[in-house]
């Protein structure tokens, strides 16, 4: 997990003193939503709940169709037909790069294509049960962003896959939230 928040570090860093000939400001996302477990749930669709998750990063334009981002997230599903107070947690960080259709300070469609590193964890009462793996993950996001009084909201559909140790780690989810620029445009 110190990797992940290093990368993050790294590049909000790099994001915030980046050249400002930018067509577009760079700017703060925030936001959260529904998580939704897939593989392997489908073979026991009773086991794990619909979660919920919250996200935190920045977006740096390159262009007008072209965008790089890193951001840090926290999702949390509990299961059912346990115990009480079981639940899975996911944290990581994800950096990638994005794909506006039209012009990004209007309503637009965009595409972001991720990749980072990811912890999960199984958190139980019973000590003995708590399992904790990690590994590198990849994703995509695809969602529609929209002015909202200087700043920009979005909704989101995203899917993250895990490898290595997290290769059955696979989620589904859809978000809400804004975008706040940085800076003077």
């Amino acid at each position: 997990m110190r990797h992940s928040l290093l990368v993050l570090l790294v590049v909000t860093s790099w994001a915030i003193t980046a050249p400002a000939g930018a067509s577009a400001q760079v700017a703060i996302k925030v936001g959260g939503g529904a998580m939704f477990p897939t593989l392997p749930v489908r073979a026991n669709p009773d086991y794990v709940s619909v979660g919920w998750g919250a996200l935190a990063g920045v977006e740096v334009p390159l262009g007008s169709l072209l965008s790089v981002h890193a951001s840090g997230f926290y999702e949390s599903n509990g299961h059912k037909q346990s115990r009480e107070g079981d639940k899975t947690t996911l944290k990581g960080a994800l950096a990638g790069v994005g794909f506006t259709v039209g012009d990004r300070e209007a309503a637009s469609p965009y595409l972001n294509l991720l990749a980072g590193y990811v912890s999960q964890s199984y958190d139980s009462p019973i000590r003995d049960l708590q399992a904790s793996e990690s590994g590198l993950a990849a994703g995509a996001a695809a969602g529609f962003q929209f002015p909202v009084r200087g700043i920009r909201g979005f909704l989101e559909a995203n899917w993250l896959a895990g490898f290595g140790d997290i290769d059955s780690t696979r989620l589904f989810g859809l978000a809400a939230g804004v975008q706040v620029p940085l800076g003077g445009g």
